[in-house]
């Protein structure tokens, strides 16, 4: 695998993480029931979830990016996104 494409990989699992981080910091938020829609053991994100606040990366209480919304199955929407 080339550095490029390790690069995009890494890219992409922050993206993954913030995003299901950032859910989590929802009013009314389960994040157990995320994890598990997610397909990841609800262990794993308290963890990433636990480390995100010990390093300052975000606070509990934090409001999630203004455009970050629920959609259908209680999803989370980007609407930065242009998918």
């Amino acid at each position: 695998m080339s550095d490029d494409r390790s690069f995009h990989v890494i890219e992409a699992v922050d993206a993954f993480k913030q995003r299901i981080i950032a859910e989590t910091l929802m009013p009314g938020a389960n994040v157990s029931a995320i994890a598990r829609r997610e397909g990841i053991a609800p262990p794993q994100l308290f963890t990433w979830r636990r480390k995100a606040i010990e390093n300052g990366k975000v606070t509990p209480g934090d409001s999630p990016s203004p455009a970050l919304r629920r959609g259908g199955n209680d999803k989370l929407i980007d609407d930065r996104d242009p998918d």
